[in-house]
């Protein structure tokens, strides 16, 4: 026989947890009254530690944030394009560095609306503004890789087509 703490009665030792002066009862209402007295405290301090146990430092611009997924290493859209690219002096194109998709255009998921899109399309956006709907962003350089929005330009299918011929780069049709 054991005495509870909490409500001063006797009970057998099976009926305490092991090492507790409560009885169970008691105990789980005293943990519900501590829940309730800490809660906002408690979760306030609960995330602050996440944060902190989570956070990481952007490869890029080296600020400190708090991503979803195992691998990001940037804290925007921004700073991943940016920070994936290899400028060449020859051209002056900012070359893609990250995935490609099988049509050889950079392809890279946009952290704003967690969606798939070419790079080249994203930049655009980013540096220049919206893309109006059912035109082509192509390039004045013709690297599918490059991204720099200085070669970047919107037009529809029949101006990239023209440009590509102007430039020889279609192949004669036998």
């Amino acid at each position: 026989m054991k005495k509870c703490f909490r409500c001063s009665l006797e009970k057998n030792l099976s009926e305490f947890w092991k090492g507790c002066s409560y009885c169970i009862p008691c105990d789980k209402d005293y943990r519900k009254e501590w829940r309730e007295k800490y809660k906002n405290e408690y979760a306030e301090r609960r995330k602050i530690l996440w944060k902190r146990r989570k956070s990481r430092e952007c490869k890029k611009c080296g600020e400190t944030f708090v991503g979803k997924g195992l691998i990001r290493e940037f804290c925007s859209t921004k700073c991943k394009l940016l920070g994936t690219i290899k400028k060449l002096k020859i051209k002056k194109c900012w070359e893609w560095q990250g995935d490609l998709h099988p049509n050889g255009y950079g392809y890279t998921t946009r952290y704003e609306d967690r969606k798939r899109k070419h790079v080249h399309r994203i930049s655009y956006e980013m540096f220049k503004g919206e893309i109006p709907q059912g035109l082509y962003v192509c390039h004045s350089c013709d690297n599918r890789k490059c991204i720099n929005p200085d070669h970047l330009w919107v037009g529809t299918a029949k101006e990239n087509m023209q440009d590509a011929k102007r430039k020889g780069r279609l192949r004669n049709k036998k």
